[in-house]
């Protein structure tokens, strides 16, 4: 929205398309490639490798949305990219109670550029918000660990039930050191998908990473995803509360 909204007059052009399609794209005259992986909400894995060379056939920048695995779980930097965007509200904070986000580059001048954008532009963290990211980077290793073996553990539920027609969850990959907390499930209908969140006691929430395991039905931002489908985002819990609940959940639908 920021670029087709205010950057459009400065003559900025913005072209989409799906994450899995991006390795056959035509990157012919662009200026910038941003990427995430895996996807949100698909969890589609890019190879950033691959991307890499293929941007720098086409002269292109290659920006990596690194939001979902973490800096802990994947390092786009070391694979070749340009730039790395993640927005620190969601697992680095960890708390579900700061907006931020952080950029990184090996590129001195762009990155040189950037603050001095960012000053002129006031774009910068209150010292409370700053605290609030730092006491959650204290525990953000600790909180993946858990949050990554809980959706591990919920995962085979999932896939067993009746009651979801078909689970998402990243395949592992040489580029990441996990596959991460974020599992996609699709129920019968959104009725169905709500009642799954309500019952197994996880937040309806649209952001994802925090202490308390959470779900967001994608299809009401408008995402190209059936009625019921959840990205479900997997918390701290204990392990075994954390499955009974999933498992009962999942036996009332």
């Amino acid at each position: 929205n920021l670029v087709s909204d205010i950057m459009a007059p400065f003559g900025v052009v913005l072209e989409t398309c799906p994450a899995a399609n991006i390795l056959t794209a035509d990157l012919a005259g662009y200026a910038a490639v941003v990427v995430e992986t895996p996807s949100n909400p698909g969890l589609d894995v890019i190879d950033l490798r691959a991307l890499v060379e293929r941007c720098r056939t086409a002269g292109a920048k290659l920006v990596v949305d690194n939001t979902v695995l973490t800096p802990l779980l994947q390092q786009p930097l070391d694979l070749g990219a340009d730039i790395v965007i993640v927005s620190d509200t969601k697992a680095m904070a960890g708390h579900t109670d700061v907006l931020m986000g952080h950029v990184a580059s090996r590129d001195a001048a762009y990155m040189e550029r950037l603050l001095s954008v960012r000053n002129l532009t006031g774009n910068i963290p209150a010292p409370y918000e700053a605290w609030l990211l730092l006491r959650g980077l204290e525990t953000v290793e600790l909180r993946l660990e858990r949050m990554c073996a809980n959706a591990r553990a919920a995962l085979p539920l999932l896939q067993a039930s009746e009651a979801v027609s078909e689970v998402i969850y990243p395949d592992p990959s040489p580029q990441a050191l996990d596959q991460g907390f974020l599992i996609g499930a699709t129920f019968a209908s959104a009725a169905a998908a709500d009642r799954f969140l309500e019952r197994a006691g996880f937040a309806k929430m649209t952001s994802f990473g925090g202490l308390h395991s959470s779900g967001d039905r994608r299809a009401r931002w408008g995402d190209t995803v059936p009625e019921g489908f959840l990205r479900l985002s997997f918390g701290v819990e204990p392990t075994a509360a954390l499955i009974d609940a999933v498992q009962a959940a999942l036996a009332d639908g």
